[in-house]
Parts: structure tokens; C-alpha cells; sequence
């Protein structure tokens, strides 16, 4: 996603956002891991089925095309649920660890406040060049 102009936040206002993006986060990662448990699934249903078909019966089952189906639309919705995580001006920066940015200056530079799921308030901060992996105490 290209975002045509950052958001820049105060500590005040990022941590003001915390309740809702803590609640919103929760849901993606339950759709995200109820999406790996279906991914995991099909994919083993894909391949018995590929095995069928070399065997000479048919390769892609009607069932099997709907769970794919289901299962593209399922990857919509995560799609946007992010986006509106995006909405509110925040960056999100990994799914798999609940990581948010939220642009903002410290001490008159260029930063983004880092915030990970779980966490109460923000306490840590990255340069832009630096990336999460850096974060650093505020």
C-alpha cells in the first residue's frame, strides 16, 4: 500500500489509538491464524486430489474449488482489516508480530513511534532508516 501522506502523530495521540488497535490486531491474528489452519488443510486435500488425478479421476473437486474460494475471500477481509489499520494513519509493519509505526518527530527528528501488540503504551521509537529491529527506548 502506497500512502499518499503520513499522519504525524504526538506520543499522546499514538497512544490514544492503542485500545483500538490492540482489539483490531487480536482479530487479525485470530483470521490469520484460523487462515493457516484452512491453508494447511487444503493444501493437503490439494495434493491427495492432484494424486487422483494422475491416477486418472477427476484433479479439482467442486468442495475444493468453494474452501479455495472461501478461503481467497478470507484473505480479502484480512486485506481490509490492515487497510483500516492504514486508515487511522498508522503503518503496519508485521502481522506475525502485531508491529505498528506511527510517524512522529523526537527531539526535532524524523522518527516513528513503535508499538507491539500487547504492549500498554509506547515506549520505544526507530529512526527511518533503522527499522524495527532498532527500536529504541523514549
Amino acid at each position: 500500500m502506497i500512502m499518499k501522506s503520513l499522519k504525524i502523530f504526538t506520543l499522546e495521540e499514538a497512544n490514544a489509538l492503542i485500545p483500538v488497535l490492540e482489539t483490531r490486531m487480536g482479530k487479525i491474528f485470530a483470521k490469520r491464524e484460523a487462515h493457516a489452519q484452512r491453508h494447511d488443510v487444503l493444501f493437503m486435500h490439494q495434493l491427495l486430489e492432484s494424486a487422483e488425478g494422475h491416477a486418472g479421476y477427476e484433479s479439482v473437486s467442486p468442495e475444493l474449488e468453494r474452501e479455495i474460494q472461501q478461503m481467497e475471500d478470507e484473505i480479502t477481509k484480512l486485506e481490509k482489516d490492515v487497510e483500516e489499520i492504514h486508515s487511522l494513519g498508522c503503518i503496519v509493519r508485521s502481522l506475525e508480530k502485531g508491529f505498528i509505526d506511527f510517524f512522529s518527530y523526537h527531539h526535532g527528528k524524523k522518527v516513528f513511534l513503535c508499538w507491539k501488540k500487547g504492549e500498554n503504551t509506547i515506549r520505544y521509537y526507530h529512526s527511518s532508516k533503522d527499522g524495527m529491529t532498532q527500536r529504541l527506548p523514549l
